[in-house]
C-alpha cells in the first residue's frame, strides 16, 4: 500500500533588494520597461544581498514556519529552491 504525503505548511523568504524593470531598461537600454515586463511577466525582482546565499533565505523561510507553530524542525522533509 502506498501512503500519499500531505503539504502541511508553507513558508517562503524573499530578499530585501528589488531589481525592477525600469532599472533594467536604464542599465542595457535597448528596451523599455513595458517590453521586459511584457516577455518575461515579471515587474520586480527579488535580489540577494552581497553576502546573503540561497541557504540563509532557506533559513529564514524555515524560521517563518517555525514562528507559525504549523511544525518543528523534525517534520521538515525538504526544502524546495
Amino acid at each position: 500500500m502506498t501512503t500519499r504525503a500531505a503539504i502541511k505548511a508553507i513558508k517562503s523568504f524573499l530578499p530585501e533588494g528589488k531589481l525592477t524593470n525600469e532599472q533594467l531598461a536604464e542599465e542595457f537600454g535597448d528596451w523599455h520597461a513595458g517590453q521586459i515586463f511584457s516577455k518575461t511577466g515579471v515587474a520586480v525582482r527579488g535580489v540577494a544581498g552581497p553576502d546573503e546565499t540561497a541557504a540563509d533565505l532557506g533559513v529564514a523561510a524555515g524560521q517563518r514556519l517555525f514562528e507559525t507553530g504549523a511544525c518543528g524542525p523534525e517534520e521538515i522533509d525538504f526544502l524546495l529552491f
